[in-house]
Protein backbone atom coordinates (compact mmCIF):
# COMPACT_ATOMS: atom_id res chain seq x y z
CA UNK A 1 0.00 0.00 0.00
CA UNK A 2 2.83 2.41 0.75
CA UNK A 3 4.34 1.96 -2.70
CA UNK A 4 1.03 2.99 -4.25
CA UNK A 5 1.20 6.41 -2.61
CA UNK A 6 4.96 6.97 -2.83
CA UNK A 7 4.76 8.98 -6.11
CA UNK A 8 2.35 11.40 -4.44
CA UNK A 9 4.95 12.37 -1.85
CA UNK A 10 7.11 13.93 -4.58
CA UNK A 11 4.24 16.20 -5.58
CA UNK A 12 4.86 18.41 -2.54
CA UNK A 13 8.04 20.07 -3.86
CA UNK A 14 6.92 19.65 -7.48
CA UNK A 15 3.80 21.74 -6.89
CA UNK A 16 5.99 24.80 -6.30
CA UNK A 17 6.69 24.83 -10.03
CA UNK A 18 2.96 25.06 -10.78
CA UNK A 19 2.59 27.95 -8.37
CA UNK A 20 5.53 29.81 -9.93
CA UNK A 21 4.04 29.25 -13.37
CA UNK A 22 0.70 30.65 -12.23
CA UNK A 23 2.44 33.65 -10.67
CA UNK A 24 4.27 34.46 -13.90
CA UNK A 25 0.97 34.69 -15.76
CA UNK A 26 0.09 37.64 -13.45
CA UNK A 27 -3.36 36.26 -12.89
CA UNK A 28 -4.03 36.49 -9.20
CA UNK A 29 -7.16 34.35 -9.41
CA UNK A 30 -5.24 31.42 -10.92
CA UNK A 31 -2.39 31.81 -8.44
CA UNK A 32 -4.77 31.98 -5.49
CA UNK A 33 -6.76 28.92 -6.54
CA UNK A 34 -3.59 26.93 -7.22
CA UNK A 35 -2.16 27.82 -3.83
CA UNK A 36 -5.33 26.90 -1.97
CA UNK A 37 -5.66 23.63 -3.86
CA UNK A 38 -2.04 22.74 -3.12
CA UNK A 39 -2.45 23.34 0.61
CA UNK A 40 -5.61 21.27 0.60
CA UNK A 41 -4.51 18.22 -1.40
CA UNK A 42 -0.77 17.83 -0.85
CA UNK A 43 -0.80 17.31 2.95
CA UNK A 44 -3.43 14.61 2.50
CA UNK A 45 -1.38 12.85 -0.17
CA UNK A 46 1.77 13.04 1.94
CA UNK A 47 -0.07 11.64 4.94
CA UNK A 48 -1.45 8.78 2.85
CA UNK A 49 1.99 8.01 1.45
CA UNK A 50 3.50 7.77 4.94
CA UNK A 51 0.80 5.52 6.29
CA UNK A 52 -1.92 7.50 8.08
CA UNK A 53 -2.25 9.91 10.95
CA UNK A 54 0.31 8.38 13.31
CA UNK A 55 3.11 7.61 10.87
CA UNK A 56 2.84 11.03 9.21
CA UNK A 57 2.58 12.94 12.49
CA UNK A 58 -0.84 14.27 11.45
CA UNK A 59 0.41 16.02 8.33
CA UNK A 60 -3.20 16.88 7.45
CA UNK A 61 -3.03 19.65 10.07
CA UNK A 62 -1.33 21.88 7.51
CA UNK A 63 -4.43 21.68 5.33
CA UNK A 64 -6.29 23.80 7.87
CA UNK A 65 -4.62 26.79 6.24
CA UNK A 66 -6.85 26.30 3.21
CA UNK A 67 -10.15 27.53 4.74
CA UNK A 68 -8.32 30.21 6.76
CA UNK A 69 -6.53 31.59 3.71
CA UNK A 70 -9.71 31.38 1.65
CA UNK A 71 -11.53 33.34 4.34
CA UNK A 72 -8.89 36.07 4.23
CA UNK A 73 -8.58 36.23 0.44
CA UNK A 74 -12.05 35.38 -0.86
CA UNK A 75 -14.43 36.36 1.91
CA UNK A 76 -16.88 34.42 4.02
CA UNK A 77 -19.21 33.07 1.35
CA UNK A 78 -16.59 31.74 -1.05
CA UNK A 79 -14.48 30.27 1.74
CA UNK A 80 -17.31 27.95 2.82
CA UNK A 81 -16.57 25.70 -0.18
CA UNK A 82 -12.97 25.24 0.94
CA UNK A 83 -14.08 24.70 4.52
CA UNK A 84 -16.45 21.91 3.50
CA UNK A 85 -13.80 20.39 1.21
CA UNK A 86 -11.34 20.24 4.10
CA UNK A 87 -13.86 18.47 6.32
CA UNK A 88 -14.67 15.96 3.58
CA UNK A 89 -10.98 15.28 3.05
CA UNK A 90 -10.47 14.81 6.80
CA UNK A 91 -13.33 12.32 7.04
CA UNK A 92 -12.04 10.33 4.06
CA UNK A 93 -8.59 10.10 5.59
CA UNK A 94 -10.12 8.96 8.85
CA UNK A 95 -12.01 6.17 7.08
CA UNK A 96 -8.91 5.07 5.16
CA UNK A 97 -6.53 5.30 8.11
CA UNK A 98 -6.92 1.62 9.26
CA UNK A 99 -5.98 0.45 5.78
CA UNK A 100 -3.15 2.95 5.34
CA UNK A 101 -1.61 2.14 8.72
CA UNK A 102 -1.17 -1.53 7.76
CA UNK A 103 1.79 -0.60 5.55
CA UNK A 104 3.04 2.51 7.28
CA UNK A 105 6.56 3.88 6.90
CA UNK A 106 9.03 2.41 9.39
CA UNK A 107 10.05 5.57 11.17
CA UNK A 108 11.51 5.82 14.69
CA UNK A 109 8.99 6.64 17.35
CA UNK A 110 11.04 9.60 18.55
CA UNK A 111 11.13 11.06 15.03
CA UNK A 112 7.37 10.66 14.66
CA UNK A 113 6.76 12.45 17.96
CA UNK A 114 9.23 15.22 17.09
CA UNK A 115 7.54 15.87 13.76
CA UNK A 116 4.14 15.86 15.43
CA UNK A 117 5.29 18.54 17.89
CA UNK A 118 6.83 20.57 15.08
CA UNK A 119 3.64 20.34 13.02
CA UNK A 120 1.50 21.60 15.88
CA UNK A 121 3.95 24.36 16.75
CA UNK A 122 4.36 25.47 13.15
CA UNK A 123 0.64 25.51 12.50
CA UNK A 124 -0.09 27.44 15.69
CA UNK A 125 2.65 29.98 15.02
CA UNK A 126 1.55 30.53 11.43
CA UNK A 127 -2.09 30.98 12.42
CA UNK A 128 -1.07 33.39 15.19
CA UNK A 129 1.01 35.50 12.81
CA UNK A 130 -1.80 35.56 10.24
CA UNK A 131 -4.39 36.62 12.81
CA UNK A 132 -2.01 39.14 14.35
CA UNK A 133 -1.51 40.80 10.98
CA UNK A 134 -5.23 41.37 10.51
CA UNK A 135 -5.63 42.60 14.10
CA UNK A 136 -2.80 45.10 13.56
CA UNK A 137 -4.38 46.35 10.34
CA UNK A 138 -7.71 46.77 12.11
CA UNK A 139 -6.08 48.80 14.89
CA UNK A 140 -4.36 51.04 12.36
CA UNK A 141 -7.63 51.65 10.57
CA UNK A 142 -9.36 52.44 13.87
CA UNK A 143 -6.66 54.92 14.89
CA UNK A 144 -6.83 56.59 11.49
CA UNK A 145 -10.61 56.97 11.75
CA UNK A 146 -10.31 58.40 15.26
CA UNK A 147 -7.69 60.90 14.12
CA UNK A 148 -9.88 62.05 11.24
CA UNK A 149 -13.19 61.90 13.11
CA UNK A 150 -12.24 63.76 16.29
CA UNK A 151 -11.73 67.19 14.66
CA UNK A 152 -14.96 66.77 12.70
CA UNK A 153 -16.93 66.08 15.88
CA UNK A 154 -15.35 69.10 17.57
CA UNK A 155 -16.32 71.35 14.66
CA UNK A 156 -19.90 70.12 14.82
CA UNK A 157 -20.01 70.67 18.58
CA UNK A 158 -18.85 74.30 18.35
CA UNK A 159 -21.24 77.16 17.39
CA UNK A 160 -20.94 78.59 13.92
CA UNK A 161 -18.99 81.76 14.71
CA UNK A 162 -18.65 82.72 11.08
CA UNK A 163 -22.41 83.29 10.71
CA UNK A 164 -23.47 86.85 9.87
CA UNK A 165 -24.40 89.02 12.83
CA UNK A 166 -27.76 89.83 11.30
CA UNK A 167 -28.68 86.17 11.40
CA UNK A 168 -28.03 85.91 15.15
CA UNK A 169 -30.09 89.06 15.77
CA UNK A 170 -32.99 87.77 13.76
CA UNK A 171 -32.36 90.20 10.91
CA UNK A 172 -33.32 88.46 7.68
CA UNK A 173 -32.62 91.45 5.49
CA UNK A 174 -29.06 90.41 4.79
CA UNK A 175 -30.26 87.18 3.13
CA UNK A 176 -31.09 87.10 -0.51
CA UNK A 177 -34.57 86.54 -1.75
CA UNK A 178 -35.50 82.85 -1.53
CA UNK A 179 -32.57 81.92 0.72
CA UNK A 180 -33.08 80.30 4.08
CA UNK A 181 -30.75 80.63 7.05
CA UNK A 182 -28.52 77.61 7.63
CA UNK A 183 -29.53 75.75 10.73
CA UNK A 184 -27.84 72.84 12.34
CA UNK A 185 -30.15 69.82 12.50
CA UNK A 186 -31.46 69.41 16.02
CA UNK A 187 -30.92 65.66 16.06
CA UNK A 188 -27.25 66.01 15.09
CA UNK A 189 -26.83 68.87 17.58
CA UNK A 190 -28.30 66.78 20.38
CA UNK A 191 -26.16 63.76 19.46
CA UNK A 192 -22.92 65.78 19.53
CA UNK A 193 -23.52 68.49 22.14
CA UNK A 194 -26.02 66.76 24.39
CA UNK A 195 -29.65 67.37 25.30
CA UNK A 196 -28.86 69.58 28.29
CA UNK A 197 -26.70 72.21 26.54
CA UNK A 198 -27.82 75.19 24.45
CA UNK A 199 -25.98 77.13 21.85
CA UNK A 200 -25.16 80.70 22.83
CA UNK A 201 -27.73 83.05 21.36
CA UNK A 202 -29.47 80.28 19.44
CA UNK A 203 -32.58 78.14 19.78
CA UNK A 204 -32.72 75.45 22.44
CA UNK A 205 -31.19 72.08 21.46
Amino acid sequence: MLRTYEPFASWWPGSRGLIILAARTRRFGVFRTTQLLAFLVLPALLQASLGGFVASSAMILWATFTPLAALALQGLRRSVVWFVAFFVELVVLGLLDPRLSQDAAALPVGLVIAFFVLNVMGLTLSAYVMLGYFVEQRERARRALEAVGAPAVERLAQPDRRAPEGRDRGDRGSLRHGERPLRRPRRLHRAVVGPGRRRAGGPPG
